[in-house]
């Protein structure tokens, strides 16, 4: 007999239908969801649409500027600890679940909020870390407030009907420190839709003819474009024919006066046909992608590389190896300085045969990830939990 299909309610924090949330996840998600015949009902966790959310924002905006006036620093409102913002959160997710009866399950991207305590469907949780993993792996003291906070995710996940993690790390974390065996990963797909061209070897020569080194990130010391910046002109300094490097998602603010040969692009988004086609044509463009992060996990963007034929240069920290395979689709490395990524760089631009059989490569492996198969065993899992009848 066929199967009823599956209901879920989708919390994230923004707007699934816009691929520019969340590095893109909820978008390819959800759009996966929907094709394995789920009925999804998209909820943005973030009431912009409050009356009073918006007088919250607009007081705390001016409580941040009166702290910058006085104190030289701006104090930014964080939708994720700020007590009154998770109130706010906490009144939508109790206003979505009565406006949205008779779901299978409430999803959730973020391991930070749950229905439950105020709506008996049972909750599922992906996400890449949790608060008290983030934290730790910044080296940051853990205070009452934090404590409290971890606990509450420590209550929903150990009380949820599934819980999901991007990655291993994150999963072995939860396991051992929130005590939530039963933790799956669930690696995604690569949120780029993207097809090689006709000619590969004309596609790669153009690449190496462009001489660009790309980075993607938000977040200058997390991920390591200060590093960056040092490790290039190292890299390009003497060179007859010198390189490029892109920086997108960082602002010219963030990093001071740019140096010769670098560009800024301070965002790009995917939501917009021709930023969305120019995010695309630096990936096509680019000899290498180059990321030299102090913290983890590893980002998606990773996979687009990869999928694009661009060999990547990653920190060796938070299983790089799943994403990127040593000496065959890219580099891992393991000093997170300067000297360690100059000299991983020219190792790939200074010997045009090796970055060759690494651009093959990197496009082979990406062939692994697809969120069509993700998501197929995901949707199975659902069936089986809701016709099983465990919470």
């Amino acid at each position: 007999m066929p199967r009823d299909a599956l209901s879920i309610n989708l919390f994230t924090a923004g707007d699934s239908g816009d691929p520019s949330t969340w590095s893109n996840v909820p978008y390819f998600l959800s759009k996966a969801l929907v094709e394995h015949g789920v009925d999804v009902r998209r909820i943005n966790l973030i009431p912009y649409g409050s009356g009073l959310f918006r007088l919250y924002r607009a007081a705390c905006w001016k409580y941040d500027g009166l702290s910058k006036r006085l104190f030289g620093k701006r104090r930014e409102m964080d939708l994720f600890h700020d007590r009154g913002a998770r109130a706010l959160i906490r009144r939508e997710i109790r206003r979505a679940c009565k406006a949205h009866r008779g779901a299978d399950f409430n999803f959730f991207l973020t391991y930070s909020f749950s229905s439950l305590g105020h709506d008996k469907t049972p909750t599922v949780h992906f996400s890449d870390v949790c608060m008290q993993h983030a934290l730790e792996d910044r080296g940051l003291a853990i205070t009452p407030r934090h404590r409290k906070l971890i606990e509450e995710e420590k209550a929903s996940l150990s009380r949820a009907g599934l819980v999901l993690g991007t990655n291993e790390p994150c999963c072995v974390f939860i396991r051992e420190h929130y005590g939530v065996a039963g933790v799956q990963r669930l690696p995604g797909g690569i949120n780029l839709d993207w097809e090689a061209p006709e000619g590969l070897d004309a596609y790669l020569d153009r690449k190496q003819e462009a001489r660009r080194v790309l980075f993607i990130g938000i977040g200058v010391h997390k991920r390591g474009a200060d590093i960056l910046l040092q490790a290039f002109e190292r890299f390009n300094q003497g060179r007859a024919e010198p390189f490029v490097l892109t920086l997108v998602g960082v602002s010219e603010e963030e990093i001071g006066p740019l140096p010769r040969g670098v560009e800024c692009i301070a965002y790009l988004n995917k939501n917009d046909p021709g930023e969305l086609a120019r995010y695309t044509a630096l990936l096509e463009s680019a000899m290498m992608f180059v990321m030299p992060m102090r913290e983890g996990p590893p980002p998606g963007v990773t996979k687009e590389a990869l999928l694009t034929g661009t060999p990547v240069i990653l920190s060796n920290i938070w299983h790089a190896d799943s994403k990127v395979q040593h000496d065959r689709c890219g580099r891992l490395v393991d000093q997170i300085e300067p000297g360690a990524f100059a000299e991983e760089m020219a190792l790939l631009a200074d010997d045009p045969d090796r970055w060759r059989a690494m651009a093959k490569q990197a496009m082979v492996f990406a062939e692994q990830w697809s969120w069509a198969s993700s998501i197929g065993g995901l949707v199975d899992d659902l069936y089986r939990l809701r016709d099983g009848g465990v919470h």
